[in-house]
């Protein structure tokens, strides 16, 4: 793939590691166009930013969003790092995985603790992402 693509740009002088990194810049965009960023940046600030007290439905309402956002974010860090992640991505993404498979705890307070670690775990993957 990566001899065709360069060969359909014309481009000789790109590295191996110049194309993987445009893919994977093409892979994060096509995930962005299909989030509206902004409201996930907002879901973020309500459950981190300095007055955030969501209510119960809320707290079950912004778990599922996350939840269902981090295997796509891990995916992307992965596919950023070209699938051999270091010690912070790996660690990072290690923690997604287990905190996707956890269960929702149903009383207040747990839930709100689960959902606090899942947006921290959430602002470090997007973390992870912006640094490249």
């Amino acid at each position: 793939m990566y001899q065709t693509f360069r060969e359909a740009l014309g481009l000789d002088e790109l590295s191996r590691h110049d194309v993987e990194r445009v893919l994977t810049g093409l892979r994060i965009s096509v995930w962005l166009d299909g989030v509206d960023v902004d409201s996930f940046y907002d879901h973020l600030e309500a459950v981190l930013g300095q007055d955030a007290a969501p209510a119960i439905y809320e707290i079950e309402e912004l778990t599922e969003r996350l939840r269902r956002a981090l295997m796509q974010l891990v995916a992307m860090v992965l596919a950023q790092c070209h699938h051999q992640p270091g010690a912070e991505a790996s660690g990072t993404s290690g923690r997604a995985r287990a905190l996707r498979a956890e269960r929702p705890p149903g009383d207040f307070l747990p839930a709100r603790r689960h959902l606090r670690r899942l947006a921290l775990v959430t602002q470090d993957l997007l973390d992870l992402l912006a640094e490249d």
